[in-house]
C-alpha cells in the first residue's frame, strides 16, 4: 500500500488511513472520496486536531499553490 504524509502533523501512514482533500473550482476544500479528483490533492489524518490545524500558517495556500481565502465549509460536512 502507498505511504502518504499528513500535511498537518507530518506522520507517515498508509494512503487508506488518511483523508485526501482537494480544492474545488470555488476554492472550497472538499474530501476527495474517490481519490481521483482532477486537482492538487493533499492528505490529512482523520483526527480532529489535524483537521483543525489546516488553517495555521497559510499552509493550504502553499500546498495548493493558490492565493486568497480557502474555505473549509464543505470539508467538515
Amino acid at each position: 500500500m502507498p505511504i502518504r504524509t499528513c500535511i498537518t502533523c507530518g506522520m507517515k501512514r498508509e494512503k487508506r488511513d488518511l483523508i485526501r482533500i482537494a480544492l474545488n473550482m470555488h476554492n472550497q476544500l472538499v474530501k476527495d472520496i474517490s481519490g481521483k479528483m482532477k486537482s492538487r490533492g493533499a492528505y490529512v489524518c482523520p483526527s480532529k486536531s489535524c483537521q483543525e490545524g489546516l488553517l495555521k500558517n497559510n499552509r493550504l495556500n502553499r500546498i495548493f499553490r493558490t492565493s486568497g481565502e480557502i474555505t473549509l465549509d464543505l470539508l467538515f460536512k
